[in-house]
């Protein structure tokens, strides 16, 4: 038997994300051997065999490619392994691959344009208004979800209120109104 690499480190992944990376079980026996095995997980549940799970029957010079998914469901990290038990006589079973991965928590950036309003002195019967730039600034996938309230006697949102989702790069303005009474 042979495997190709005896580790894989997935690195820094945000959480609600997922990579995946592989490797290669060989049979490099020159005779006729059969390999039988399977792989198998062992540790974090934030790790899956994808593809090439299950049982293997490898004739000489064959082989299987082990795809490997880490999607971290928390932050921190997070080790785990697979072994791959096998019937050779060349290395003990099983093979260990180490997995570690770091789970991230998402970076969302919310940026204001400005957090007050002086809408100075404004005559009973007449308004004034202003208007606020909320954007998601993050350089993650991750969007700036949230709602726009106002209170507070004769204020009053124009545009803009509600609940909003925003995409990275994006933003909404808000307008607001003072009209007191």
């Amino acid at each position: 038997i042979s495997v190709s690499i005896a580790a894989i480190d997935f690195g820094s992944i945000e959480l609600g994300s997922s990579t995946s990376q592989t490797f290669t079980i060989s049979n490099e026996n020159t005779a006729t051997g059969l390999l039988s095995g399977f792989p198998g997980l062992v540790g974090s549940d934030n790790y899956s065999i994808i593809s090439g799970n299950g049982e293997f029957n490898l004739t000489p010079g064959e082989s299987i490619t082990v795809e490997v998914q880490y999607a971290p469901t928390s932050a921190g990290q997070q080790n785990g392994r697979v072994n791959v038990n096998h019937n050779a006589s060349n290395e003990s079973s099983p093979v260990e691959v180490e997995l570690t991965g770091v789970g991230t928590e998402l970076d969302i950036i919310a940026v204001f344009s400005t957090t007050s309003f002086d809408f100075e002195d404004v005559e009973i019967g007449n308004y004034t208004t202003g208007s606020i730039e909320i954007s998601n600034s993050s350089s993650s996938d991750a969007a700036l979800t949230g709602s726009t309230t106002i209170s507070g006697s004769g204020y009053s949102i124009i545009s803009g209120g509600g609940g909003f989702n925003l995409t990275p790069g994006g933003s909404i303005i808000v307008e607001v109104q003072y009209a007191p009474t």
